[in-house]
């Protein structure tokens, strides 16, 4: 999955809890994606900014993936008001 892929498909599910690379991190419950280190991580952040869950990985695009189910979870919380 690309970078150009996961924007797109944001675009059109409407998936509106996502930090992307460059944005500041300490919103709260938002799901991550950034690079340190010739790496990639994701994560969520908790009510109160904290960041919870922190995974690397090697390969952007299964970082990415990553990051798109987790946005997928993330979004049918806050549709439901859970969060």
């Amino acid at each position: 999955m690309s970078r150009a892929e996961v924007r797109s498909l944001i675009a059109r599910e409407g998936l509106d809890a996502g930090v992307w690379f460059a944005d500041p991190h300490a919103a709260p419950n938002r799901v991550v994606v950034d690079e340190v280190d010739n790496r990639f991580r994701v994560y969520v952040t908790s009510e109160r900014g904290s960041a919870d869950g922190i995974r690397y990985f090697d390969d952007e695009s299964e970082a990415l993936e990553k990051y798109v189910r987790l946005l997928r979870m993330q979004q049918r919380l806050l549709d439901r008001g859970v969060i």
